[in-house]
């Protein structure tokens, strides 16, 4: 690199991530002849001394749930079929064709279960929607026979709403707190059929008076915490 006449002139060049260079020239001319050049160069290497490193705050965790819960349906009749509902009744004796998953046999909507539904909407102030849809979910097991659930996701009955509740604190004292979860959307589904498994025997019994009963699901938003 060529010196200027006179003045200074610094240069760094960084060779890598590892370290760098600093150079440093300082020429001093007199007339057409360089009488006294010094050069310092000093190698500066970051990894040669450890980083002391700040201690991050320890940062606390909390756990947040969403509760889905579901609720039988009191109806007297399943939710797609005139089947009775009857808790105590003999295994397989409240099933219908379509119940069984016969094919050519079509879904009957039960409207008392429809109002239930709307009618808990209105109580948690949900948004009721003027269309709903139901919507299939595969999956496969013994105890249902289409391999598939009816059941809501994109236009339930009802979306948003607000659950208030009372909590119970204190071991000594016995303070109660009133608290309030959102509501995310209240849906309508099908329940499934019973396994009944038999360790002895080895053996799987299949119950499908339940299956087909009205379900009223409840999905609460991710705001359940400490």
């Amino acid at each position: 690199m060529a010196a200027s006449s006179a003045g200074m002139c610094t240069v760094v060049c960084n060779l890598n991530r590892q370290f760098a260079v600093y150079c440093r020239i300082n020429t001093q001319n007199i007339g057409n002849n360089t009488c006294n050049r010094n050069l310092w160069i000093s190698v500066l290497r970051y990894h040669s001394q450890p980083q002391i490193k700040k201690k991050s705050a320890v940062q606390e965790l909390v756990g947040v749930v969403g509760l889905e819960i579901h609720a039988q349906i009191n109806s007297s009749t399943k939710l797609f079929s005139g089947s009775q509902v009857g808790f105590s009744a003999p295994p397989n004796s409240q099933v219908s064709f379509f119940d069984a998953s016969l094919p050519g046999t079509l879904p009957v909507l039960n409207r008392r279960c429809v109002e239930a539904a709307v009618m808990t909407g209105l109580a948690l102030d949900c948004t009721i929607n003027r269309k709903s849809l139901f919507d299939r979910k595969h999956y496969f097991y013994a105890d249902l026979p289409a391999g598939y659930q009816i059941t809501q996701q994109r236009l339930p009955i009802a979306v948003g709403g607000t659950l208030r509740y009372s909590h119970l604190i204190g071991h000594k004292q016995g303070q109660v707190v009133s608290k309030s979860v959102r509501i995310k959307q209240i849906q309508l589904e099908q329940d499934s059929g019973k396994s009944l498994h038999d360790e002895r025997r080895s053996q799987t019994f299949i119950d499908l008076n339940r299956a087909g009963v009205g379900l009223m699901e409840l999905v609460m938003e991710l705001v359940m915490s400490k």
